[in-house]
């Protein structure tokens, strides 16, 4: 991995407050569940609090931020996701923030569909609006081109910011979580 899997702030303490975000399609929620279940800390995810129902209908932003909220006031939590206006709530309370990250669009769009046609957990659709919606994000274009890019918005808190950059890098981050702690 590029960097510790631990900033000097968490080295002697687990973290009860984890941050996971990134790119669509990296492996957070995946590394998120491994998490939780090596701590015994809930996992939430941003996706479940945005959506009302899935893919087709967006829960109300003051009520998707007020439910953030109640879960960043927590003394212990886990939250995965991409979107940025309910992660950012969450970045002060922080103990460690996991950025995952693709290194390239075409990379994220590859995955993105072997994922799609391996799990068969969405329709065409909802893949081509995934795929399309991280072209914006990544290149602040339509929608999201007044949107600031997560490497804007985590500077300020870049010494509790690990950054994910490859499949490896997460598979490494999942093997280190699963072995057994050093005696």
């Amino acid at each position: 991995m590029q960097e510790d899997t631990m900033k000097s702030s968490t080295k002697n303490e687990q973290p009860r407050r984890i941050l996971i975000i990134g790119d669509a399609g990296r492996g957070k929620t995946t590394f998120a569940q491994h998490a939780s279940e090596k701590f015994g800390i809930p996992m939430f995810s941003l996706d479940d609090i945005l959506w009302k129902q899935r893919y087709s209908e967006i829960e109300d932003r003051p009520k998707a931020m007020q439910r953030i909220q109640e879960v960043v006031e927590r003394d212990a939590w886990i939250i995965e996701g991409a979107t940025r206006y309910l992660a950012e709530q969450s970045f002060e309370r922080a103990d460690i923030i996991y950025h995952f990250q693709h290194r390239s669009i075409v990379g994220q769009i590859l995955h993105l569909v072997w994922r799609y046609l391996k799990k068969r957990g969405s329709t065409f659709v909802e893949l081509c609006k995934l795929i399309l919606h991280s072209i914006y994000k990544r290149y602040s274009v339509g929608y999201c081109r007044h949107e600031s890019g997560w490497c804007e918005i985590l500077d300020p808190h870049d010494n509790k910011v690990i950054h994910i950059r490859s499949k490896r890098d997460v598979n490494d981050l999942i093997e280190t979580l699963l072995s057994p702690p050093a005696v």
